[in-house]
């Protein structure tokens, strides 16, 4: 698959900004899925053209009310920012939002496994 390269995390004020085969992508943790203005910092300041989010909901025993709401906002943020965005779980389902907010791919709940998914850039 290849590597992925972190680009200059020092001057993105904490946000995580990598590339991979020449697509930059830009990924924040959890709870920072609430922000307006991460991602869309991550877009505009920083040029992702793929956002994700690394969530660990097993702090709330797999609520579905919690899941629901992380979809809703990913929705936003997708339709927001133009940009597909990855949100990879470990206790509820992990889903792929595109860009016009639409569910791309999305696991099952309790289930395990990988996603292959082809994005357009």
């Amino acid at each position: 698959l290849g590597d992925v390269t972190i680009i200059d995390r020092e001057h993105t004020n904490q946000l995580s900004l990598g590339e991979y085969r020449g697509i930059r992508i830009g990924g924040l943790l959890c709870s920072d899925l609430f922000s307006p203005y991460l991602y869309r910092s991550l877009v505009k300041e920083h040029g992702a053209q793929v956002l994700v989010n690394l969530a660990n909901h097993f702090w709330f025993h797999g609520s579905r009310t919690l899941y629901w709401k992380m979809v809703q906002m990913a929705r936003v943020h997708a339709v927001w920012n133009r940009r597909s965005l990855l949100i990879a779980n470990n206790i509820s389902p992990s889903l792929i939002i595109g860009p016009r907010g639409n569910t791309i791919a999305e696991s099952t709940w309790g289930g395990r496994g990988v996603m292959y998914v082809t994005l357009g850039f």
